[in-house]
């Protein structure tokens, strides 16, 4: 029999902005009998929400702390959002970036 409900887990690791990427470390490593997925930027930006303290996603997905890599840079508008997720309660593990990230667009001219 399939299981019933929506998918909750303890952690969502951030796999970063460097694409391609289909999962990323699990860093810090959690304990047995945790559960975790990997969540992109595109996720990060335009599905993520706060309720309850807990990131939630439309099809109700939800995780109780947000993990960010190790990275220096961070598109401002990624980093606009993480921002307001805070704001709203959720609780984001990770040291914050020294800069923004410039855009591919501006790396041209």
């Amino acid at each position: 029999m399939l299981q019933a409900g929506k998918h909750v887990a303890d952690v969502a690791y951030f796999i970063g902005e460097d694409a391609p990427k289909m999962a990323g470390s699990q860093q810090p490593p959690l304990a047995a009998g945790h559960d975790f997925d990997y969540i992109n930027a595109e996720v990060i930006e335009n599905r993520l929400t706060v309720k309850g303290g807990r990131f939630v996603l439309p099809d109700g997905m939800s995780y109780r702390l947000l993990v960010l890599p190790p990275s220096s840079t961070m598109r401002p508008a990624l980093l606009h959002k993480l921002r307001e997720l805070v704001t709203a309660g959720g609780a984001v593990l990770g040291a914050p970036p020294a800069r923004p990230r410039r855009s591919s667009r501006a790396l041209m001219s």
